[in-house]
């Protein structure tokens, strides 16, 4: 399939499960007004990650890069009232312009974006590891980070779920 026709694929489902969505739609314009990169999921694949949540049943998240929120969106949407997404991102104007997109949204006292700056590696192992240890369902943007980041408590995160299970 040659990219032309992938595209057209794309829009299509894009049209079929992802109806326009103001909240949505404001984080990626915002996004772009704001100068940040245009690398945020696409429609569908937002709302596979909702379905995913969902369907694990997530009553929490953690998020590894936030970007613009527009993937955070559509996380925190699939939460319980009472759910909660963290989401770590190392860029301040990334992480800004990523709590005025959840807050525009009415999703700011569900979803927190925490700072974490470059080189503090050992702060996101100890919070990769407290959430996993609470069975806290994780995305990872960037595959890079999923291989280092992750390794250890993605293992701890799966176990914790079945001992859920179990229970």
């Amino acid at each position: 399939m040659d990219q032309d026709r992938w595209t057209e694929v794309d829009r299509y489902l894009a049209s079929i499960f992802t109806p326009p969505d103001p909240a949505l739609d404001a984080a990626v314009e915002s996004s772009a007004k704001a100068g940040l990169p245009e690398i945020q999921v696409a429609p569908n694949q937002g709302k596979l990650l909702h379905i995913l949540a969902r369907a694990v049943g997530a009553r929490a998240v953690l998020e590894i890069g936030t970007l613009g929120g527009y993937s955070t969106l559509w996380l925190a949407r699939a939460l319980p009232s009472d759910g909660r997404l963290i989401s770590l991102e190392i860029d301040p104007k990334h992480a800004d312009v990523a709590r005025a997109n959840l807050e525009r949204a009415g999703l700011g006292g569900v979803a927190e974006v925490r700072e974490l700056p470059v080189g503090e590696g050992q702060d996101a192992m100890a919070v990769v590891h407290e959430v996993a240890r609470a069975g806290i369902t994780v995305h990872q943007r960037h595959p890079v980070e999923r291989r280092r980041v992750m390794m250890e408590p993605r293992r701890a995160l799966l176990e914790e779920r079945d001992s859920h299970r179990r229970r």
